[in-house]
C-alpha cells in the first residue's frame, strides 16, 4: 500500500459581513458593540494592526453617538461591518431624529468644557471617508478605513 504525504492546508477563514443590532439601554451596549466588531476583525487572517485600533475607538464614538439619540426601542441601533476591496466598511445607523453633520463637526462652535459635540469630529479624523445619510426615517453614518487589511 503506497502513502503519500499530503501537506495540510489551513483553511483560511474570511469574516462576511455582519450586522448587529442592539437596544441602547446601558453603556455595555456600546463595550458589546466595540467587542463584536474586534472579534470579527481578528477572525480575518488578513487583518493588520495599523489602523485595527483606529477604528475600533470610531466604533465606540458612533454607537455612543447612536446610544444617545436613539429612541431606545428594541433594535434601534445597528452596526454593519464588512471588506470592501482592502478597506473595512463601517455603518452605525439609529432611529433617532437626525442632525446636521457639518453643524456637529465644527469645532469653532464647541466650547472647551462642553463635553459633547467632538465625536464625529474625532471619528471624521481616524477614517478615511466618512458620509452622514438619512434613509426612512434612520440616521446612518458610514465609515471606510483602509491600511487594515494586508494586500
Amino acid at each position: 500500500m503506497l502513502r503519500r504525504h499530503v501537506e495540510q492546508q489551513t483553511p483560511s477563514v474570511v469574516a462576511g459581513p455582519i450586522e448587529f443590532r442592539f437596544t441602547p439601554t446601558s453603556p455595555v451596549s456600546v463595550r458589546l458593540a466595540r467587542r463584536v466588531v474586534a472579534n470579527w476583525l481578528e477572525a480575518h487572517p488578513s487583518v493588520d494592526g495599523d489602523g485595527f485600533d483606529e477604528l475600533l475607538v470610531a466604533v465606540s464614538e458612533l454607537c455612543t453617538n447612536a446610544a444617545t439619540h436613539a429612541s431606545g426601542d428594541v433594535g434601534s441601533v445597528a452596526i454593519r461591518v464588512r471588506f470592501e476591496n482592502a478597506a473595512v466598511i463601517l455603518e452605525v445607523e439609529d432611529d433617532g431624529p437626525g442632525f446636521d453633520p457639518d453643524e456637529v463637526i465644527d469645532l469653532t462652535r464647541i466650547e472647551s468644557y462642553d463635553e459633547h459635540g467632538r465625536g464625529l469630529f474625532i471619528v471624521k479624523s481616524l477614517v478615511d471617508e466618512m458620509t452622514v445619510d438619512h434613509v426612512h426615517g434612520r440616521t446612518v453614518v458610514a465609515c471606510s478605513k483602509d491600511g487594515i487589511i494586508r494586500t
